[in-house]
């Protein structure tokens, strides 16, 4: 059951189920507003029932990843690097948004951020039935895929570990 259910996922994939957004700083108007110096650590959000409606409920942290709306879509949560839209009956992104600069990339290169520190893990803020697992992959045959990808989302530690959520940034892969 679980290997045609990730059969089903990866069918679904390969016939451009899911789609990743990758902006270009030369296609923005301006620079994105950096988070408040004084805001606490930030952390996936919920973001609305769907795409464009939720869009005031960002994480501010990510309001600069869709200055320019939304795809539409339900279940959208926001994290420090990426905007996903998660799919509850396959527990996997329907969209990832995210926001890459070479501003970014430069900072990423000092941030001292390791990808051997972080571990793929289910995304707390779905409800249970609705995540996925390691066991999930475990057995079936494929691999943990990401759609905004570790490399990108080295700016901190916690950045780069929620590249790592399951239902969120995660796709199965051959």
């Amino acid at each position: 059951m679980l290997r045609q259910r990730l059969r089903d996922v990866f069918l679904g994939l390969s016939a451009g189920a899911a789609v990743t957004l990758i902006v270009e700083r030369s296609l923005s108007p301006g620079p994105a507003p950096p988070p408040a110096a004084d805001s606490a650590a930030p952390t996936a959000q919920p973001v609305g029932a769907t795409g464009r409606k939720g869009e005031g409920q960002i994480d501010p942290s990510a309001r600069h990843i869709v200055q320019h709306g939304l795809p539409l879509g339900d279940n959208v949560s926001s994290y420090t690097g990426y905007v996903a839209s998660v799919n509850h009956r396959t527990r996997i992104p329907d969209w990832v948004a995210e926001h890459l600069t070479r501003d970014g990339e430069a900072a990423a290169a000092t941030s001292g951020a390791d990808r051997k520190h972080s571990r793929f893990k289910s995304a707390a803020e779905l409800p249970p039935m609705w995540r996925a697992t390691n066991e999930d992959y475990r057995g079936s045959g494929f691999s943990r895929g990401h759609l905004a990808p570790a490399g990108a989302h080295r700016g901190s530690q916690q950045e780069l570990d929620e590249t790592f959520l399951l239902s969120s940034n995660i796709v199965p892969q051959v």
